[in-house]
């Protein structure tokens, strides 16, 4: 979340139902999209709405340890105005957007899906991201690679100077990953992706030609793929002391 955004939604989060016993939060930027679940009694009367950011993670932050939160939607018509949200002794009250106003990158499934351990993902992403661009001007090389390869995924970086490369091995997925298109992440993406796999065991990868979508336990990234053509590190000779793993 943005909380400087101009634009007045995308200092928002949205919250809404998820069944009977659980609310997501989603937060974007309109490049990512971060969802999270958590258990939460009643959530099925609760339309979706979105509230200032950063008041609700102050008054959650301040909250009590242990103590629940409850939140009250008060709607002005047949339209949400504000918000309760009380936890202990302490009530505030926030004024808050229709659901409708907020973006989605989520458009449903996408065409091809990987499976593979969490911390083998977040290492090679860890591994090799020092090295991407920086330089927005040169836009195509300012994330992580992804290149479905005959032994494996490889996982690449690389600012034309220096060169990062590691290779997920074919047995660490359940899926065959022919077919899959490469692709690059941005870098804005690979932190938060990284964050998200910490201790989790399992994560699944929807891509398509222009987003990745990561989820694993009770959290989703969605982020937009960089255009252009990444550089051609197959045709680039590399030591044997050089920095492939």
């Amino acid at each position: 979340v943005d909380h400087s955004a101009t634009i007045p939604i995308l200092s928002h989060v949205l919250i809404a139902a998820r069944g009977e016993a659980a609310i997501s939060v989603t937060g974007s930027n309109l490049d990512q999209e971060i969802t999270a679940t958590c258990a939460a009694e009643g959530a099925a009367s609760l339309d979706g709405v979105a509230v200032p950011a950063k008041i609700l993670t102050d008054i959650v932050r301040n909250s009590p340890d242990g103590m629940n939160i409850s939140v009250l939607g008060i709607k002005r018509g047949n339209a949400w105005s504000d918000i309760e949200i009380r936890s202990g002794r302490s009530r505030a009250r926030i004024p808050v957007l229709p659901a409708s106003d907020f973006p989605s990158l989520d458009k449903g499934d996408l065409p091809h899906a990987l499976s593979l351990n969490a911390a083998t993902f977040a290492k090679a992403l860890k591994t090799v991201s020092f090295a991407a661009e920086t330089n927005q001007q040169r836009f195509a090389y300012c994330g992580v690679h992804l290149d479905p390869v005959e032994d494996g995924l490889a996982v690449v970086a690389s600012d034309g100077n220096r060169l990062a490369k590691r290779v997920i091995p074919l047995i660490e997925f359940d899926q065959e990953i022919s077919g899959t298109p490469a692709i690059t992440i941005p870098n804005a993406a690979i932190p938060s992706i990284i964050r998200m796999l910490d201790k989790q065991e399992d994560v699944t990868l929807g891509i398509s030609d222009d987003k990745i979508r990561v989820e694993a336990g009770g959290m989703v990234l969605i982020s937009k793929l960089l255009e252009g053509t990444f550089l051609p590190y197959k045709k680039l000779a590399i030591s044997q002391t050089g920095v492939t793993v």
